[in-house]
């Protein structure tokens, strides 16, 4: 199996069936053949339930930034249109829309590759308000962007990898590594 697959039946677990990150790990550690950290480290990006109640405010203001920068560009579209044509009103407005509907699907799936999509053209988007020096574009886009990065360090469900040593009767040592999710 590869981490596609791990990843997909992680969250299945997790979120769906309510499995807690350590039992996952402890199942699947030895069907998949992958190493033992990789595992732990693609389980690890994955939120429990709690993690992503805890965090509810968090991502309720990103949601509730994004809407409010998307109005608030749409209302800087409006007073520009008269000097505009048509074909650029409408094509700015979908470019303004992209980031809002990825950073939708990510407020619901808690996907990190989402969330980071959606900050990367908000930043890009920050970048071209530099460069036209506009500073409330800027500001307006670069809160969301922020958020977005912010975000998916908060979901993050935290590990420790733990050495033990075991002594045996010949003599000799045996080192084995436990991985350990918080919860």
């Amino acid at each position: 199996m590869n981490i596609k697959n791990l990843r997909k039946e992680a969250r299945r677990a997790i979120l769906v069936d309510g499995i807690t990150h350590t039992d996952f790990f402890k199942n699947c550690s030895d069907k998949y053949d992958l190493n033992q950290e990789k595992i732990a480290k693609e389980i690890s990006h994955i939120p429990s339930k709690e993690l992503i109640k805890k965090h509810k405010f968090a991502r309720y203001l990103f949601v509730t930034v994004l809407y409010s920068t998307l109005i608030l560009l749409m209302i800087g579209l409006s007073t520009m249109a008269k000097k505009l044509e048509v074909y650029l009103v409408v094509w700015s407005f979908l470019l303004f829309f992209v980031p809002v509907v990825i950073g939708r699907m990510a407020f619901s799936s808690h996907q990190r590759w989402q969330y980071y999509t959606c900050g990367a053209i908000m930043c890009v988007y920050a970048l071209n308000g530099m460069y036209n020096q506009n500073a409330i574009f800027t500001i307006a886009v670069l809160i969301p962007a922020i958020l977005s990065f912010y975000i998916p360090s908060l979901l993050k469900h935290k590990y420790e990898k733990k050495h033990i040593t075991f002594n045996s009767d010949d003599g000799n040592d045996t080192e084995t590594i436990e991985y350990l999710f918080e919860n």
